[in-house]
């Protein structure tokens, strides 16, 4: 697993070929495009030859995996979309290893685009918390890094606080977290903790957030998010969910098929940014895995949830097959 974190993108591999061998760009002009340097791009352009990518002509499945990229941005009018590609031989991954896929292409994304005046907003997730395996030390940014809600200890086995600081590290920038429980028991708890001094410091930093990650949980057709599954709600929060038309879930904020807040208590009772907030941030990167996802990956997209996406290839052919809902 070491060597992990120094494997290129296999997304980014197809797409230098692509823009190399199809569109005719220099080596110079993919570097600026891309973010990368010249050298980067002339590895990629290598490896695309040693993996027989390239022959007199770029393999099928590579351009089949740029062109469904291209057809999801259109569809749903974002910034940019990284579909991680599924071979042949690895058509029946488990969600898991899809996961890892995405992960890996998540971690390449950023390690290219951050930058040091970038505040960058973190959502736990399971693949954004797969990242830091995959993450490559060697960039320094000096970018922020803030936590977008309170940590998961009662859901889930790892900290987002060893997220946010594995970040930190990584990128040798700052951090800031919110020192509490996400979703807690009543509104007037909720109330105390947003006045203390700590907390209220990270929430005033929500305004300078010019980027964020998140996964997302899916609540439709079924509920599958781990928020459903775990100890951070209860069974009547999930039947009050379920009774409000929730589709998914990101950044502990619950929405329904027009990607508006569901209407429960809940809200009230949330240490995290508020979903309108969360809106207006002016570069959302959502990262997913798994089949299931798509309805909610659906609604969340034409909602304005997302102006990135980076998904596994089988998910993004599910995409471009659903009808209107």
């Amino acid at each position: 697993m070491a060597s992990d974190i120094y494997s290129q993108s296999a997304f980014l591999v197809r797409k230098a070929a692509y823009f190399y061998y199809v569109l005719n760009m220099s080596q110079q002009e993919i570097a600026d495009y891309l973010n990368i340097s010249v050298t980067t791009v002339s590895r990629l352009i290598r490896r695309a030859k040693e993996e027989k990518l390239v022959k007199y002509v770029l393999d099928d499945a590579c351009i089949s995996c740029i062109n469904l990229a291209e057809h999801i941005r259109l569809r749903y009018g974002i910034k940019e979309v990284i579909v991680a590609p599924i071979s042949d031989a690895d058509k029946d991954l488990t969600d898991e290893a899809k996961r890892k896929l995405v992960a890996l292409e998540s971690a390449r994304y950023l390690q290219r685009m951050l930058m040091p005046d970038d505040v960058l907003g973190i959502s736990w997730g399971r693949i954004v918390n797969d990242m830091l395996l995959y993450l490559n030390p060697s960039r320094k940014t000096h970018t922020r890094f803030v936590t977008l809600h309170g940590h998961l200890s009662s859901c889930v086995s790892q900290n987002l606080l060893d997220l946010v600081e594995g970040m930190k590290k990584t990128f040798s920038g700052k951090d800031s977290y919110i020192p509490s429980e996400a979703i807690l028991q009543d509104a007037l708890e909720a109330v105390r903790v947003m006045k203390q001094a700590e907390v209220m410091k990270v929430f005033d930093m929500f305004d300078s957030v010019n980027i964020s990650i998140a996964g997302i949980g899916t609540w439709y057709p079924e509920p599958h998010s781990l928020l459903a599954q775990g100890h951070l709600i209860t069974q009547k929060d999930v039947d009050q969910l379920i009774a409000s038309g929730v589709v998914g879930d990101i950044g502990l904020r619950f929405f329904d098929m027009n990607a508006m807040e569901c209407k429960t208590d809940i809200p009230y009772r949330t240490i995290a940014m508020g979903l309108e907030q969360y809106k207006r941030i002016p570069y959302k990167i959502v990262v997913a895995a798994g089949d299931d996802k798509a309805v909610t990956l659906d609604r969340a997209l034409k909602g304005g949830l997302a102006d990135m996406l980076i998904v596994d290839e089988s998910l993004g052919r599910c995409l471009l097959e659903i009808d209107a809902i």
